[in-house]
């Protein structure tokens, strides 16, 4: 689930404003690294991995959600597509990290929380103002 040293590898979904704050708090920790990045357009994924120096740049979710290279993901997409690209991430085996508000609904959430049921990967909000040096070792001890 890490790169062999410890670190988490993050791919982001989304390239908006709230994404360049998630890529700046990851600039503090030493326990992660965003390797890839996704967005419905190919040329803005690539113009965003460029300006962060992210090695991998993804033209849709579903194929940053199947790249071997990410162990969890950023959903930093608007609020109405948080339950669609979790639910991509989870099946792809990932753990997700989502952006607040987790979902539109209440019956999105749980359809959220069930998908990540069963010891694989689980989704979770964005704690703003949280540390993110405590995720990998939550990661790896399972739900």
């Amino acid at each position: 689930m890490t790169d062999g040293e410890g670190v988490l590898r993050w791919g982001v979904i989304g390239t908006g404003g709230i994404a360049h704050s998630f890529l700046e708090a990851m600039q503090e920790t030493p326990t992660g690294r965003v390797t890839a990045v996704g967005s419905r357009s190919a040329g803005r994924a690539r113009e965003f991995a460029d300006a962060w120096g992210i090695p991998v740049s993804h033209g849709g979710y579903a194929e940053l959600a199947r790249d071997e290279g990410v162990d969890a993901v950023y959903v930093a997409t608007p609020h109405p597509g948080h339950h669609p690209h979790t639910l991509t991430c989870l099946d792809a085996g990932k753990h997700v990290l989502v952006e607040k508000p987790m979902a539109m609904n209440a019956l999105q959430v749980a359809e959220m929380v069930a998908g990540g049921r069963g010891g694989g990967p689980f989704p979770g909000p964005f704690p703003h103002g949280g540390d993110v040096d405590p995720l990998p070792s939550r990661l790896s001890a399972g739900p």
